[in-house]
């Protein structure tokens, strides 16, 4: 092909001579373009963009249902972080109701980046992470179809209850309810947060209380199944190790807790998962840390992608780490949970990093290389702290915690 500088040489030297000639040349090569050159396929869409008045700010995780809407949950209701959230659908059109607005004190206050629980009778099950009637977080059920809400349970604090449950929930075939908390302590200052079961009568009873079990300390994740009814899922610092850098725990059918791995951050291990786990068939749990792993150039390190698999013949419990984030162009800070598509392939958000420092999604494939399939530039979202969902088609919709038109957060799509 012809360059522009060539061009600019044979225009001087009388091969083309004049406008008009011009003209004739430029609408041939543009209908030569349009005739040969393949069109870019958009792979990145803004679904809705929130305004901040009265539709929610700061949204978290995303439910999928089989027509294609999508429900979820933001931190706050009006601009500038104040409010207390409200309860969303966003239909396939990209048009956004508000099914419910929580009002603060007794109703609840803040549900956090959590996925909501769907259940046969178009009741949503999630959590609030202040509010109810200590002002401790409360379990909450709202009914689709009469847009009612029921606080099931609110938290007391202290080492029988807990308190600060900022992930969401998961419901056994009889209907109860199974969570964590962060903490224990009434005052928020002491103590260790547990896992709780809510029965359908809103009776709460604490499974486990991390104090003093050598199971770790602090918890924001949710929970996870597998066949035989134990509970996986990972605090945020504790641990024996010494740097207080979580852990990953099994909760069995019985009630008998242990540690499956214990974090060691810097410079060969991950520290501090905020988030859940994720589960293949053949029982190998996935997930993220926020810092650890090889940098120490990242405040002081930037995160991990890690896979922890089950033992064989009575040994341990066996962790890889899968990718170390630098703070670069491949991301930092992953505090959103990890989708796994047919193939195996892994696929996560990071809150920051990237080509515009403003977050991206990331694929992990099954040989462990890390491919950046989106940069967030603040237009299109920018910093996300939740996971992703993926649908039958291989789409996966998301959501960042700001940016968007108005800078109050963005429902995304895309296609990888």
């Amino acid at each position: 092909m012809t360059s522009a500088s060539q061009h600019d040489h044979e225009t001087q030297s009388g091969s083309f001579r004049g406008p008009a000639s011009w003209a004739i040349l430029l609408t041939v090569l543009f209908v030569w373009t349009l005739a040969v050159a393949p069109a870019k396929a958009e792979n990145f869409k803004v679904l809705y963009s929130f305004k901040g008045e009265g539709d929610g700010e700061s949204p978290g995780g995303l439910l999928l249902d089989a027509k294609g809407n999508l429900f979820g949950l933001t931190e706050f209701t009006y601009g500038m972080q104040s409010g207390h959230g409200v309860f969303f659908k966003l239909d396939k059109k990209g048009k956004q109701t508000v099914l419910y607005t929580f009002q603060g004190g007794p109703d609840g206050d803040g549900p956090y980046y959590q996925i909501l629980l769907r259940d046969a009778a178009d009741n949503f099950y999630g959590t609030t992470v202040g509010g109810g009637a200590d002002g401790l977080g409360t379990v909450f059920k709202i009914n689709f179809k009469s847009h009612t809400k029921t606080v099931l349970h609110s938290f007391t604090g202290g080492i029988t209850d807990g308190s600060y449950p900022f992930a969401g929930v998961i419901q056994d075939e009889a209907g109860n309810l199974y969570g964590t908390t962060e903490n224990g302590a009434s005052d928020g200052g002491a103590g260790w947060g547990g896992v709780f079961k809510v029965d359908r009568a809103g009776t709460e009873t604490l499974l486990l209380s991390f104090s003093g079990s050598g199971v770790g300390g602090d918890s924001r994740a949710g929970l996870i199944w597998d066949e035989q009814g134990n509970l996986y899922s990972t605090t945020i610092d504790l641990g024996n190790q010494g740097c207080s850098c979580g852990t990953i725990f099994e909760l069995d059918s019985t009630g008998k807790p242990s540690v499956l791995h214990d974090f060691s951050g810097y410079p060969t291990d991950g520290a501090n998962p905020y988030t859940g786990l994720i589960r293949d068939p053949s029982g190998n749990l996935y997930g993220t840390t926020v810092n650890g792993g090889g940098q120490d150039s990242c405040h002081p390190t930037c995160g991990t992608v890690f896979e922890l698999s089950p033992p064989t013949q009575g040994g341990n419990w066996t962790e890889t780490v899968l990718h170390t984030f630098t703070g670069g162009t491949d991301g930092e800070y992953p505090y959103g949970w990890l989708v796994r598509d047919k193939m195996g392939n892994l696929y996560g958000t990071t809150q920051l990093g990237g080509a515009f420092d403003r977050g991206t999604v990331f694929k992990i494939d099954t040989a462990g290389a890390e491919t950046i399939i989106h940069n967030f530039d603040g237009r299109g979202g920018q910093q996300p702290m939740a996971g992703l969902v993926l649908d039958s088609s291989g789409n996966l919709y998301g959501t960042t915690s700001q940016g968007g038109k108005y800078d109050f957060g963005a429902v995304f799509k895309l296609t990888p």
